[in-house]
C-alpha cells in the first residue's frame, strides 16, 4: 500500500486531485477527466521532497537518527496524516536495530509518539542527551544564522529530544542566545514570552535587516 502511495506512476498524483479525476470532470458538455488526469499525473506528490531527504537510520549513528527523526515530524505535519501511515513510511528508512523498534511498534499498532519515546529512551542515553542539550538548545546565535534560523532550530531539537521544558522555558533560553547584531535591532521590541511573539520579533529583526541593507546600497 506505502509503495503504491509513493512509488510508481501513480504516485506523483496527490490523493486530492485523484478524487477529482476519478469522479469525471465535465466542461461544456464535454469530458475532459482525461486531459485532467493526463496533466495532474505530471505533478510530483507533496511528500517526494522529503523522503527524497530522508536518511535511513539504524539509532547507532547519533546525526542521522536525529535528521531521521527531524524529517519524520515534517511528515505527520502533512493533512490527513495517521501514525500508522506514518510509520510505514518510515519502515524503508530504518535499520536494525532501529527497525526492530518500529516494527515491534507497528505490530502492536502503537502511536508515533510511543516509537518516538522508546527510540530517544533507547539510543540516547542520559550522558549523550546533556551533550545534546548544552551543544543544541543552551548555545548561542551563530555568526551568519538569522534569528528565524536559530529559533527554529532550536525549537525542533527541543521536540526531537522530548526535553520536558515549557514553551515560556524556551523561549528565554532563546532569548538569551540571541547574538549582540539582532539584539541592537530589536532594542525597542517587547520581550517575547511565546512563539506567536518570537515569530513577531524574528519579522521585525528580518524587517530592520532589509532597512539597513537598503541603506548602505543608497
Amino acid at each position: 500500500a506505502i509503495s503504491a502511495a509513493i512509488g510508481g506512476s501513480k504516485s506523483s498524483v496527490h490523493p486530492v486531485f485523484m478524487d477529482h479525476v476519478g469522479c469525471g470532470t465535465v466542461v461544456d458538455g464535454h469530458d475532459v477527466s482525461g486531459l485532467f488526469s493526463s496533466a495532474f499525473a505530471k505533478l510530483s506528490h507533496p511528500l517526494s521532497p522529503i523522503l527524497q531527504s530522508m536518511p535511513k537510520a539504524d539509532g547507532l549513528e547519533l546525526n542521522h537518527l536525529l535528521a531521521f527523526l527531524q524529517e519524520a515530524f515534517k511528515i505527520q505535519e502533512f493533512p490527513g496524516m495517521t501514525d500508522l501511515v506514518l510509520m510505514e513510511i518510515l519502515a524503508p528508512f530504518c535499520l536494525r536495530p532501529l527497525s526492530d523498534r518500529l516494527l515491534d511498534c507497528l505490530k502492536r499498532r502503537a502511536s508515533f509518539d510511543e516509537f518516538h519515546a522508546q527510540v530517544i529512551e533507547y539510543f540516547i542515553p542520559g550522558r549523550v542527551m546533556e551533550r545534546l542539550r548544552v551543544e543544541r538548545i543552551y548555545r548561542p546565535q551563530a555568526p551568519g544564522e538569522t534569528l528565524s534560523q536559530f529559533v527554529g532550530e532550536i525549537r525542533g531539537v527541543a521536540q526531537i529530544l522530548r526535553l520536558d521544558l515549557s514553551e515560556r522555558q524556551l523561549v528565554d533560553i532563546i532569548l538569551e542566545g540571541i547574538n549582540l547584531e539582532d539584539r541592537c535591532r530589536l532594542v525597542f521590541c517587547t520581550r517575547p514570552t511565546s512563539w506567536a511573539d518570537l515569530d513577531r520579533l524574528c519579522i521585525a529583526s528580518r524587517g530592520v535587516q532589509d532597512a539597513d541593507f537598503l541603506r548602505e546600497r543608497l
